[in-house]
């Protein structure tokens, strides 16, 4: 839609241009198609390229209600340009919307995707006296805290819709799962394909990275993806669907030790 209102605003302009009888009609036209625009629904987005020499730390927090004045406008001012001098930088956060099936932390309210230029690097920027000089500040706002250090293997776009669901999963397999997983994925597909419009899309295939620190903060899955669903409920109604939990559940029970799916909404600058 936005390239259709480019392409009006501009066919105004050439007319305005090639007839001047008509200039001031025209430019009444042209005001009113603006001001149409700017009440159109256009679905605003976020880009970003996940690099396959980079290494992203998914980092989710449950942040204390009272403290969230302490983290964005006293601890994140002052480390940011710390991170940056290291080449960190944080490319996408997310308001947490819900939690599927872990217990990962008590309730996350947000999910931000770092992006590093190695887990060396990660590993001295935390080091950096300046920076634990400020994780007083930091933790006193979190109740919970928790990350997860992944790369990709080929540069992977993704645009994220305001008006869409994420869901950032984290996949421990059973032993012998990954047949059990294989099957799930061919029985769920045509039962997915009812659910959303348009249906569920797996944006990326994160890796675990084997070289992660050691942490009690640091959870390591064998398994990480992100999807796009048009909504929340499609969710809810899809794993609730009495196909679905007869065919697939089971399968995915198979396969799958302990899942951590933390849905959110990309928060847009």
């Amino acid at each position: 839609m936005k390239i259709t209102l480019f392409v009006v605003l501009t066919a105004i302009s050439l007319n305005v241009n090639s007839c001047g009888a008509q200039k001031q009609k025209e430019i009444s036209q042209v005001t009113s198609v603006k001001s149409e625009g700017e009440n159109l629904n256009i679905p605003k987005s976020l880009n970003v390229v996940l690099k396959k020499d980079k290494v992203y730390e998914i980092a989710y927090a449950n942040i204390i209600k009272n403290k969230q004045e302490v983290l964005f406008k006293q601890y994140f001012p002052k480390a940011g340009p710390i991170i940056s001098e290291y080449g960190g930088k944080n490319i996408a956060s997310f308001n947490v919307t819900d939690l599927k099936d872990g217990g990962i932390l008590e309730k996350p309210t947000m999910l931000v995707l770092f992006e590093w230029p190695s887990i060396q690097v990660y590993e001295k920027t935390i080091a950096d006296s300046r920076l634990k000089e400020l994780f007083p500040l930091r933790n006193s706002a979190f109740k919970d805290f928790g990350q997860s250090f992944v790369t990709v293997k080929e540069d992977t776009s993704i645009t994220f819709m305001a008006d869409k669901s994420y869901e950032f999963f984290l996949a421990w397999l059973k032993p012998n799962g990954q047949k059990s997983l294989g099957e799930y994925f061919k029985v769920s597909a045509p039962i997915k394909k009812t659910y959303g419009k348009p249906e569920p899309v797996f944006k990326a295939n994160l890796s675990p990275i084997s070289n992660a620190p050691k942490s009690k903060t640091v959870l390591n899955p064998q398994m990480v993806g992100i999807v796009e669903w048009d909504n929340l409920s499609d969710f809810d109604e899809m794993v609730n669907n009495p196909e679905f939990k007869a065919k697939a559940k089971p399968l995915f029970d198979k396969a799958i030790q302990r899942i951590e799916m933390i849905h959110g909404k990309v928060i847009l600058q």
